[in-house]
């Protein structure tokens, strides 16, 4: 077996197992039910913003060593957070104990960004872009289209268009009182958000070195949970909001953040003016369909 395979095997079974949590949506009634008997003031004003702060103290040591330790220490680090996380749910108790159990998970979410990261860096570029261009097409069996999106041109307007989709889906599950609504809504924003990291995460990547990788998605993952941080303490901590109206407020964070790309988008559309968009083009041709029309007319090099 080929040395990138076996990688990409073994860190999509990691990630498979790792992400499959499905005590997680009941972590809340847990903590307050009689198994450690919280009030629910503890557990969302004195538990659960420990993690927040935690994941951006330690992310700043993360992005600063990834790289330099290679990734593999940094992945064995996140294994045992989360192991520690789930014996502390098990068999500790307590206000203290579980912020401890927050700071653990922290670890463990922290050191996430070596495990994005590495496939980056031991996976040839020409291999996961092929892999990317097959997936493509595979997708487009179910009619998403024959031909690459032009990330280049419509990208701030594809960010602005789920970034609203995603706020939408939040206000409605600050207000609404069905379980079943909440959790369809969920599901779905996560779902298109995963899909929008991925496609950022191959576009930022295709344009670094391979040894920077970590330091890169370290330094953005930081800059991003610097201001959860702040917004956290403002929502949760200062104004000590209740959780429905909490959803509502992200929802117009998103919202606003909607707002920033479609600016950018119309900004970025406008200055190339209708010719240039004709020029550019909606779609992106393939690699394949590319060597096809260059190769000379009568020949069947391409083939």
């Amino acid at each position: 077996m080929e040395i990138w395979l076996k990688t990409c095997l073994l860190l999509c079974s990691y990630g498979f197992f790792k992400e499959l949590r499905p005590s997680e949506p009941f972590l809340t009634e847990y903590l307050l039910g009689p198994q450690h008997n919280l009030t629910s003031s503890e557990v969302y004003y004195d538990v659960y913003p420990v993690w927040t702060y935690s994941y951006l103290a330690l992310l700043i040591l993360v992005f600063l060593l990834t790289d330099l330790l290679r990734y593999k220490p940094v992945i064995v680090f996140e294994g045992i957070g989360y192991v520690a996380t789930w014996c502390l749910l098990l068999w500790a108790g307590g206000v203290r104990w579980m912020q401890f159990m927050e700071f653990c998970y922290g670890i463990a979410t922290a050191t996430e960004v070596a495990y994005y990261t590495y496939i980056y860096a031991q996976v040839a570029s020409i291999i996961w872009n092929d892999f990317r261009e097959a997936y493509s097409r595979a997708l487009t069996a179910f009619g998403i289209g024959y031909l690459h999106l032009n990330w280049a041109l419509v990208g701030e307007l594809t960010l602005a268009a789920i970034s609203l989709f995603d706020g939408v889906l939040l206000v409605i599950m600050g207000y609404t009182s069905e379980i079943w609504v909440g959790y369809v809504n969920y599901i779905v924003f996560r779902v298109s958000y995963q899909i929008l990291i991925t496609v950022a995460s191959y576009q930022v990547a295709k344009e670094l070195r391979a040894d920077c990788y970590g330091l890169v998605f370290g330094i953005n993952m930081f800059l991003a949970l610097l201001f959860q941080s702040i917004l956290t303490f403002i929502v949760a901590e200062w104004l000590e909001i209740e959780p429905g109206l909490q959803f509502v407020i992200y929802g117009g964070y998103f919202g606003v953040l909607a707002l920033v790309f479609f600016f950018f988008a119309f900004y970025g559309l406008a200055t190339l003016g209708c010719e240039g968009i004709r020029r550019a083009g909606l779609w992106e041709r393939s690699s394949m369909e590319a060597d096809r029309n260059e190769a000379p007319v009568g020949t069947t090099e391409a083939y």
